[in-house]
């Protein structure tokens, strides 16, 4: 598997950039002299996301293929075949998903989770237990001591009072008394647009005062990306956590089909992520609109 993924690294380092330069090259000549700069700078921006993207993707596969052969168990798959005996009708859901409605979905392609490593230990009566990812965003005391959505300054103090940390191969987090951070799903996801989810924490960590999620446990129909931690530590004693465990469980709930699925939504702030991201608040439209009446105010017009 790492090989395949270093030939991907290869080729974006080769072939990849070469296309990218040579695209970027002929479409600059076909620019006006006044808006070149213009154009240069936005069309750099887009090919740098394209690359982070991939850049990102790849990384991400190695960090799991590292985990994999630790998790994965080859001697289960003859056991997960008996998860739904021959003959057996599954029902049409009416409320959490059971074991026999998730195995289906995933076996049709219609629930996507990737990677399984062991469908047999994940697998719950009406659960599907997820692993804690390798990339953490940390967070220390903020100096200014507020956040504030309307003005960016204290959003700017606030993420630069935090880190972002990539955990190697058998490295490993502790997490402090106290402490706050941001963590990710090992699995990415893409859920069918009439199937919502629900995040939990496992049992056996929140014995131990270990919270995973605040109170953003709620996943849209028809999300993709990996999925977000707010982990705390409410214990009285430091945490030691590695990439690769299983921290959380998703339940399974069908709804109707909506209008527009989450991942649809042009205001969609945190679709298709790779890593656990800062709080994107300030892109909601009732921040703007704040703004707008206080600078009436300060205008006098109010």
């Amino acid at each position: 598997m790492q090989e395949i993924l270093l030939a991907a690294w290869l080729y974006r380092n080769s072939e990849f950039k070469d296309a990218v330069i040579k695209n970027f090259g002929e479409l600059s000549l076909n620019i006006d002299l006044n808006k070149k700069n213009e154009f240069m700078k936005t069309y750099e921006d887009s090919i740098m996301n394209l690359f982070t993207r991939f850049d990102q993707s790849i990384l991400r596969s190695i960090q799991v293929g590292e985990w994999f052969h630790i998790y994965h168990d080859e001697a289960t798959k003859e056991e997960e075949k008996g998860i739904i005996p021959k003959n057996s009708k599954v029902y049409r859901p009416r409320n959490l998903l059971i074991d026999k409605e998730i195995v289906e979905l995933i076996k049709s392609n219609k629930l996507r989770i990737i990677p399984i490593m062991n469908l047999k230990d994940q697998l719950g009566s009406s659960s599907f237990d997820i692993r804690l990812g390798t990339s953490f965003q940390l967070y220390f005391p903020n100096k200014s001591g507020l956040v504030d959505f309307i003005d960016e300054s204290t959003i700017y103090n606030a993420d630069k009072s935090s880190t972002f940390i990539d955990l190697d191969f058998l490295e490993s987090i502790t997490v402090s008394q106290g402490q706050f951070l941001l963590g990710h799903s090992m699995e990415y996801f893409k859920l069918p647009e009439n199937i919502s989810a629900e995040i939990e924490g496992r049992s056996s960590f929140a014995r131990l005062g270990l919270e995973i999620h605040m109170t953003a446990g709620f996943v849209d129909p028809g999300f993709e990306g990996v999925l977000t931690f707010e982990i705390l530590n409410a214990g009285p004693n430091p945490i030691r956590l590695f990439p690769g465990i299983r921290i959380a469980q998703l339940r399974f709930i069908p709804v109707n089909r909506p209008h527009k699925s989450y991942s649809k939504k042009p205001s969609a702030k945190y679709k298709g992520l790779l890593t656990p991201n800062i709080s994107l608040q300030l892109k909601d439209p009732e921040v703007d609109k704040i703004k707008n009446e206080l600078e009436k105010i300060k205008r006098g017009n109010i």
